[in-house]
């Protein structure tokens, strides 16, 4: 584990918060809730850096710790995702669309159930993003409601 894959996985975590938000137009409970685990997750991350490292168990201890941070980074940016998914979703279903929009929800559950078995979940987080992307595409082209773009943590847009 190197510091540069640690900051790319606070920078998923980032992005993920900050798609939250616009998406939802403000933090919801539930986002909050995941702000509270953020808060743990950065005792941990405390710990690890001022975990002494005089001889090699040390560092490695240090090295384990700021490994299992980063792993609770990834897994947090993609639950926060994930519940976005399943929010967007559920909403398609209580909107009185059409039979493809409809399904276009149910597809993206799938698709949420599909990336919570994937290890990686930055990679199973872009698959949600895509997936929520499309859907909101597909709700923008029914409703008047402005969505905003869908974006990585690059800023591209999905």
């Amino acid at each position: 584990m190197t510091h540069s894959t640690l900051n790319m996985a606070l920078v998923e975590l980032q992005h993920s918060v900050r798609t939250h938000i616009i998406v939802q137009a403000g933090p919801n409970p539930q986002l909050c809730v995941f702000l509270v685990k953020l808060l743990d997750i950065i005792d941990d991350l405390n710990v690890a850096v001022h975990e002494p490292t005089g001889d090699e168990t040390r560092g490695h201890i240090k090295d384990m710790r700021l490994q299992r941070v980063e792993e609770e980074c990834r897994t947090l940016a993609f639950c926060i995702i994930e519940s976005l998914a399943v929010w967007l979703a559920t909403s398609m279903d209580n909107k009185n669309l059409p039979a493809h929009a409809e399904d276009c929800g149910k597809q993206l559950l799938v698709l949420v159930a599909k990336a919570r078995a994937l290890d990686d979940k930055i990679a199973a987080k872009t698959l949600v993003l895509y997936g929520l992307a499309d859907a909101m595409r597909v709700l923008k082209a029914h409703i008047n409601v402005p969505y905003p773009d869908i974006t990585d943590s690059k800023n591209n847009v999905v």
